[in-house]
């Protein structure tokens, strides 16, 4: 009889109970589970660096390293493109200088993503992420001389996850950094050329195939090599972290919801193709750093 009745049960309730599960599966997929959801989100714009005469650059708004609302969305297939002034990035052999990045890679086969490119009539580098044609590397420098292109790999990204992407230059070392930890360090063989014009770029436009989606967010650019515990403390900062060393910042591209630089020197950047910026972007992809 026990049986009996809690067949009967069962099947009387059946409906309601695939109603109540379906509602579930919606809800995870929507992300409300996840603690992401409700950690406090930056707006965009929401904090900046306020530059002045014969002032120490200061950072003003909400500055709380809060994650963004947005992030930027580079598609695949031709891929996307952000345009940005030169962030009066100049070098030679004796300087150096450091990128910071977040980025959320989705490995789809042979396919890759460019992060950042600098140059103008000649490469000076450019952060390149692939997927299983080989490593990711950071095509880093193109010498003078017979010493052509040096590349510096790091390792293969993690699809669908977030990781902050680091590499610093201090005129002798190329070093990468990925979520706060050293990975790799090369010497630089000869001299370097040295680029005073042209475009900073973010992504692939123009490419026509072979371009895996990725989102980027919170690119930042020193006129200095940090050193590794300022790198360990940009990442600890999380995806939305603020600049750790503002007197040698020289530009700050969060991409929450605009190309604007928000580093005071008005680098903002331009003519996007094919991006998107998404929110609830913790939905479809994993993030484990600080929120």
């Amino acid at each position: 009889m026990k049986l009996q009745s809690a067949l009967e049960y069962f099947t009387t309730h059946i409906w309601a109970i695939i109603v109540i599960a379906v509602i579930f599966v919606v809800l995870y997929e929507l992300g409300l589970f996840s603690a992401l959801s409700y950690a406090p989100k930056a707006a965009p714009g929401a904090c900046s660096i306020q530059r002045g005469y014969n002032m120490e650059p200061t950072l003003t708004g909400q500055c709380l390293n809060e994650l963004p609302e947005f992030v930027d969305y580079f598609p695949g297939g031709n891929g996307g493109q952000v345009t940005l002034p030169d962030p009066k990035l100049y070098w030679g052999d004796s300087n150096s200088f450091s990128l910071n990045v977040w980025t959320d890679y989705s490995n789809e086969n042979t396919q890759y993503q460019t992060v950042v490119t600098k140059g103008s009539s000649a490469l000076v580098f450019d952060l390149v992420l692939r997927g299983n044609v080989g490593p990711p590397y950071v095509q880093s420098i193109r010498y003078t001389g017979s010493c052509g292109v040096t590349r510096v790999s790091g390792p293969v990204p993690i699809s669908n996850t977030w990781e902050d992407w680091a590499f610093t230059f201090d005129g002798n070392f190329m070093k990468i950094y990925v979520n706060g930890q050293q990975v790799t360090a090369s010497t630089k063989p000869c001299s370097i050329w040295e680029d005073v014009g042209g475009t900073f770029d973010i992504g692939n436009a123009g490419v026509t195939t072979g371009v895996a989606p990725m989102y980027i967010a919170n690119l930042q650019f020193y006129n200095t090599a940090l050193s590794a515990n300022s790198i360990q403390a940009l990442y600890q900062e999380g995806l939305g972290g603020e600049p750790i060393d503002l007197a040698d910042l020289i530009g700050w591209w969060p991409l929450n919801g605009d190309t604007l630089d928000y580093s005071g020197y008005g680098n903002n950047g331009y003519s996007p193709v094919n991006t998107v910026y998404v929110g609830n972007w913790w939905q479809s992809s994993t993030y484990t750093g600080a929120p």
